[in-house]
């Protein structure tokens, strides 16, 4: 449906500076587009100290179908030098939960788990997530994590710069580049193509 994929579209981007050199945080704004209209905002940010990365993607959407949908969605990772630690993505649909996931590295393998019950492990270190997108080109992988899916995912070049996440429901999703920043999301739906573009 058009809100799974609007939510799908929660990996973002890029870059303002403060602080010192060994305490930093990033902070980036976009708007998300549906049919050339803005309906919705993400924030995003990337904190740096003593090693640890943390990654915060927020995102929230409104939407008119039959009914008005409004899609709160908030991705968190946590990096110890370069090696995903912990992460989380938490779904609300019309102020109520839908989806939530975790992952945690414990004892030599990580700990994934749902709202829905379901669990597994994975045993590879994972060095790049979903919630990485918006801050670095993932030109160095060829899979990542996903939080939303709970899986590793196919990353393709399509394009200089420019990369097709390949999920397991059969869509993808184009990420674009210039000098380091994410400058486009690109998500196509049945409906309609939806973007997100930095603020201006």
């Amino acid at each position: 449906m058009v809100y799974k994929s609007i939510v799908a579209l929660l990996y973002l981007l890029t870059a303002a500076y403060h602080g010192g050199d060994k305490d930093y945080v990033y902070e980036s704004y976009y708007n998300i587009f549906r049919d050339g209209k803005i309906v919705g905002h993400v924030r995003c940010s990337r904190s740096e100290k003593n090693g640890v990365t943390e990654y915060v993607t927020e995102s929230k959407v409104k939407i008119s179908l039959l009914v008005d949908i409004s899609i709160y969605n908030k991705i968190e990772s946590s990096f110890i030098n370069g090696i995903l630690s912990q992460g989380s993505m938490v779904r609300k649909i019309n102020g109520k939960a839908r989806s939530e996931s975790r992952i945690s590295w414990q004892n030599d393998k990580y700990m994934v788990s749902g709202a829905d019950g379901k669990s597994g492990e994975l045993r590879s270190r994972i060095e790049f997530s979903t919630g990485c997108l918006m801050h670095a080109e993932p030109d160095r992988h060829t899979k990542i994590y996903s939080e939303n899916f709970r899986q590793l995912v196919a990353v393709q070049p399509v394009g200089p710069h420019k990369y097709a996440i390949k999920l397991p429901d059969g869509k993808d999703n184009f990420y674009t580049y210039k000098d380091g920043v994410c400058i486009e999301v690109e998500v196509p739906t049945a409906f309609a193509t939806v973007y997100i573009r930095p603020v201006k």
